[in-house]
């Protein structure tokens, strides 16, 4: 049997860094504090993928717990279609989150092919950011380095703008 797989040169919104990153969408990446990775089931053409995230909150102690589904199917070409819903479920302290990951691996049972990815992001950018990048997602672009000329171009506004003040100074009056 000869199976045809489709080539996609666009971003793939469906891939799990992009899902990840749609989180951000409702949830700053300074709050989240946690995030459990259920393995993605596959069902009648439907990719779901399953995330439990912790968020900090005003209370050092506290931490909501939301949960992240996504749905993703995809068409002849294999652009996909995603559905989402993100929902938080408690106001739980801190110690008490991991018995709640553990609720869910209960409630899912035989259904999971391994356990939860569990990653531990503690509102830090850099954190969230190598997660993005090891699940594939592309490094981000540095920012353009800036050449001798245009340091030296800009060097004489710098100049400009700091002035000499050795010159009079307008006493308020």
């Amino acid at each position: 049997m000869n199976r045809s797989q489709w080539v996609n040169t666009e971003p793939d919104e469906g891939a799990p860094h992009a899902l990840l990153d749609r989180v951000t969408r409702h949830l700053p990446v300074d709050i989240i504090d946690g995030i459990w990775m259920f393995p993605a089931r596959r069902a009648g053409g439907v990719e779901s993928t399953v995330l439990v995230i912790t968020a900090l909150c005003e209370d050092a102690e506290r931490r909501r717990v939301w949960t992240a589904h996504f749905s993703v199917t995809r068409d002849k070409k294999g652009r996909p279609s995603i559905q989402e819903r993100l929902e938080e479920h408690a106001l739980a302290p801190a110690h008490a989150v991991g018995r709640a990951v553990d609720g869910v691996l209960r409630r899912l049972g035989d259904e999971l092919s391994r356990p939860p990815r569990a990653e531990a992001i503690g509102g830090l950018a850099d954190r969230w950011q190598a997660l993005l990048i090891e699940l594939g997602a592309p490094p981000p672009r540095a920012a353009p380095a800036a050449d001798a000329d245009s340091l030296a171009e800009a060097a004489p506004a710098a100049e400009t703008v700091a002035g000499d003040r050795s010159g009079p100074v307008d006493e308020p009056g």
